[in-house]
């Protein structure tokens, strides 16, 4: 599997899991000891990345000091600070700037807890030849993706008929930029779904139970509850038990 880089977003606000994040960039928050981006370090050691860039907003040093406190000293790593919040796209788009090559980038929500399926979201990129594929989930809410019999993206919005949920984690190609203005805020799926008219935006279906949004509280503290009670948690990209 050869990547040219990563990619991770971790310039969110965090406001709906306030008050938490007064004092910590979400992604810098900790559940069971490991913040999501301590658990995403430890999961891309096993395919040694290139180059990883991380967008920062807010709190910039925290996200920095915890990363760079969990990756090896020669790993390739650098920062895209946004003074403006530029959205998941346009944060995409000036990371790609700080990542030179022409090759596939992995793009990781940074504040996901997840093991994903990455050789088999590669080998389904590279077989469709895809500009984008996404992991979904069907074990899990809001369900708002639909594809048809090829597994080509069909809707990323369909909130009535949707079979399973975007992960926050996808290969894409940089042609990707074609379908993103050169400047300013914008977010992913609409640049997507251009794409999607007239490239192959694929999806890989797998249902984990190992995966989770930091999105609000409520979500939050079920995370806590949820691993403690099955004495599990996911840590380097797979889940282990802790006989409490």
């Amino acid at each position: 599997m050869k990547l040219d880089g990563v990619f991770i977003l971790a310039a969110g606000l965090g406001k709906r899991l306030l008050p938490l994040t007064l004092v910590r960039p979400k992604p810098c928050i900790p559940v069971l000891g490991h913040s999501p981006l301590k658990r995403w370090a430890d999961f891309l050691r096993r395919i040694n990345p290139g180059r990883v860039v991380l967008n920062t907003h807010r709190l910039p040093e925290q996200i920095q000091s915890e990363w760079q406190s969990a990756v090896p000293d020669n790993w390739r790593c650098s920062f895209s600070h946004e003074p403006e919040i530029l959205d998941t796209a346009g944060g995409l788009r000036e990371g790609l700037r700080q990542m030179p090559g022409g090759g596939t980038v992995l793009v990781l929500n940074g504040d996901v807890i997840a093991a994903p399926p990455l050789e088999a979201l590669f080998n389904t990129h590279c077989e469709h030849g895809a500009l984008c594929t996404a992991w979904v989930n069907p074990g899990h809410p809001p369900k708002t993706v639909t594809w048809d019999k090829h597994r080509r993206v069909v809707s990323f919005q369909d909130f009535t008929g949707g079979k399973a949920v975007f992960c926050g984690i996808y290969l894409v190609e940089r042609e990707i930029l074609n379908f993103i203005p050169d400047t300013g805020a914008y977010p992913m799926i609409p640049a997507l779904e251009a794409a999607n008219a007239k490239h192959k935006v694929q999806v890989y279906v797998h249902e984990s139970p190992d995966w989770c949004d930091m999105g609000s509280i409520e979500r939050y503290w079920n995370l806590h509850a949820d691993e403690a009670s099955r004495k599990r948690w996911v840590v380097g990209g797979s889940t282990k038990n802790h006989a409490g």
